[in-house]
Formats: C-alpha cells, sequence, structure tokens
C-alpha cells in the first residue's frame, strides 16, 4: 500500500508541475507550405517542318522548311481556354510510376481563360506538406456556355480521349497543350518550407513561384491545293462540295500527359470538311483544310492519308490517295497540289457503310 501510495503521490506532483495538459499526448498536423504555380501556355503557332508536293502523276517530293513560325489562327468568340491542373503526390513505395502517380492525384484545379490570353495566363496557389510533387497540365478549347468534356475527354491526364464524333467545324479548336513540372517540399531546408524545382532540389526558391510550361503536343498539318481558279471557272461556286479526309493507318486518338507520349491508337477513321471554309493564300492557292494529330516527344512519325472531293449529290469529282506525311510535334507539314482537279484512278466511291470507318459530318 505504501508503494501505491508512493506511485500516485509522484503522478499528482508530476501533474501539479506540468499542468497535465490533456493535449500533451495530440501530435500537432503536419506543416504545409504555400506553392504557387504559375500557368505558361505557349500561344505562338507551329513552326514549319516540311513540305510534300504532289503531281499529277501521284509522284510525291518531299522538301525541308526554314524553321519559322507557320500561320496564326483565330479562335471564335463562344470558346475559351480551359486549363487543367493535376498536382500529384510522388510516393517512394509508388515507384512512380504514372498509374500510381494518377492514384495519389491531391488537387486539380480548372481554370477558364481569355481564348487569346497570354503567358503567364493565371496561377494556382496551393498548400501541401513535406514531398516529391508533380503537376499535370493540360489546355484546350471549350465552349463557354458548356463547361463539360467537348472535344476530349480529360478525366485522367494520363489518358487523354479525343472525341472523334464531336470533330469541330474549326480544327483548329483541336490544338491543345500539354505540360509536366516537378517539384519538391522539404522543411528541413528552410523554415518557412520554400519549394523547390526537382532540378534543384537543394535551392529553395523564395517567392514560392514555380512556372509550369505548357506546349503543343500535336503536329498540324495543313492541305493546300494549287487549282481553285482552275476549279472555279467551271463552276458558279465551291460552296457545294465537301472534302473528306481519311486516315488509313493507325494514327493516335489519345495523350498521356506524364510520359509526354500519344495513345490509343485508332486504324482508321475521317472527318468530312465543307470547302465553303477555305482561306486564300494567293493566286490559285488555298487552304482547303488542316488537323492536328498527336505525335511523338522527340521523333518524327509518319501518317498516311486519302483526300477525296464529292458534290452535294455523293459524286467524286477529284481524288488522292495513299499520301504519306511526315509530321514532327509543334511544327506545319504543308501539302500541296492538284487536289480539285485530280481524278486519281477514277475508281474511288463513297461507302458511308465501311467498317472501322467513322463517318463525321461538320
Amino acid at each position: 500500500m505504501k508503494t501505491i501510495k508512493l506511485i500516485y503521490t509522484t503522478i499528482l506532483i508530476v501533474c501539479v508541475l506540468t499542468g497535465c495538459d490533456p493535449t500533451i499526448h495530440r501530435y500537432p498536423n503536419p506543416q504545409k507550405a504555400l506553392v504557387i504555380l504559375q500557368l505558361n501556355v505557349d500561344r505562338n503557332p507551329p513552326r514549319y517542318h516540311k513540305e510534300v508536293l504532289f503531281d499529277k502523276s501521284g509522284n510525291t517530293t518531299i522538301n525541308d522548311l526554314p524553321s519559322e513560325y507557320a500561320s496564326s489562327y483565330n479562335i471564335e468568340d463562344e470558346y475559351e481556354m480551359r486549363i487543367i491542373v493535376d498536382v500529384m503526390h510522388n510516393s517512394i513505395t509508388d515507384n512512380n510510376t504514372y498509374a500510381n502517380l494518377e492514384k495519389n492525384r491531391i488537387i486539380r484545379r480548372i481554370i477558364y481563360s481569355h481564348k487569346d490570353q497570354l503567358p503567364p495566363q493565371d496561377t494556382v496557389h496551393i498548400h501541401v506538406p513535406n514531398g516529391n510533387y508533380s503537376v499535370y497540365a493540360w489546355v484546350d478549347y471549350i465552349k463557354k456556355n458548356n463547361h463539360n468534356d467537348w472535344v476530349y475527354y480529360t478525366d485522367s491526364l494520363t489518358d487523354i480521349r479525343s472525341e472523334i464524333k464531336n470533330y469541330p467545324g474549326n480544327t483548329h479548336l483541336r490544338s491543345t497543350a500539354s505540360g509536366l513540372q516537378e517539384f519538391v517540399v522539404d522543411f528541413n531546408l528552410t523554415p518557412e518550407g520554400f519549394p523547390s524545382s526537382k532540378e534543384a532540389s537543394k535551392t529553395p526558391i523564395t517567392d514560392r513561384i514555380i512556372p509550369v510550361y505548357m506546349e503543343r503536343p500535336s503536329a498540324r498539318f495543313r492541305l493546300v491545293t494549287t487549282d481553285i481558279d482552275d476549279f472555279l471557272q467551271t463552276r458558279s461556286t465551291i460552296d457545294n462540295y465537301t472534302m473528306r479526309l481519311i486516315y488509313k493507318q493507325y494514327v493516335s486518338m489519345g495523350y498521356n500527359v506524364g510520359n509526354k507520349e500519344p495513345n490509343r491508337f485508332i486504324s482508321s477513321y475521317n472527318y468530312d470538311q465543307r470547302l465553303a471554309t477555305y482561306e486564300r493564300i494567293n493566286a490559285n492557292e488555298s487552304t482547303l483544310l488542316c488537323d492536328y494529330v498527336f505525335t511523338s516527344y522527340e521523333k518524327e512519325d509518319n501518317i498516311l492519308i486519302d483526300f477525296i472531293v464529292y458534290d452535294k449529290t455523293g459524286k467524286v469529282v477529284s481524288a488522292v490517295q495513299n499520301i504519306t506525311v511526315p509530321l514532327k510535334r509543334n511544327h506545319e507539314t504543308i501539302i500541296k497540289g492538284s487536289f480539285l482537279l485530280n481524278v486519281g484512278d477514277g475508281n474511288y466511291s463513297i461507302d458511308e457503310n465501311f467498317e472501322d470507318e467513322y463517318i463525321i459530318q461538320v
């Protein structure tokens, strides 16, 4: 009994001396650092890559073009720029695989900006504890009055998917941008928890700003006909004609921001473009259509395409087959030739029931 009384007395003395604070065994929440993500979307047009010259005999010549900016493009006022930012926590136990990083998404922010806004378009303020982080960023165009996914599905930035049934009449709305930036927060470096870039993880950035740069992950090609005036000599208008672009080999319909590579390859699809939208360049030359294709990060890709021109009754008036188009990311390839008056082999027809072909009316 004396021993028990002694222990009890000792506990009372300790409580008196320490105040027996009931929160003494509660651990504080982890410190969190302010990080400011500065969003920089490149607004420059693609640079020229190559020119594919097509003659009436079906022969092609490919020439390199000077690395200058290609023509800019206009987006209608009914659209705006959508910037999606996903912040991932990189866990060592996850081996930093992109699939596992997707599970560790801790923050998603979506910013809507004017379609022509220059960089930096905006900033995102976040608060995160010690750790290594990846910022995945994606940019596309969206309708002002409807913020739902439209041309691209974006629930996962490691698996962007094109919605080919929603091909826009203005194909420049398929132009996108993406970026990947990593940073570190380490309170052992500074008590304020200033972030650091992954490349200089031991050098805190005292202004807390981590720039995130986004550039076009696709290539653009442009179809230029050299016989627009000759075509119109026997026709009062071009408005009643449509061009069908057919992708004949596997072409990417998706993109992974994490590894900067295209994915979701599809064997064949097509879309129609009314020639009323053609753009005059100079005498007898006009742009008939253009499109954007996700391309490899560090190498040139090649696609195989057909062009068919038909009138309002469905009669084929011109056809060009099996054009190989070299593509380079964030660059433009020009395909030039007599595309309105070229009848090809004369055996082309429009088959609306062809399997594995997506008929997209615009």
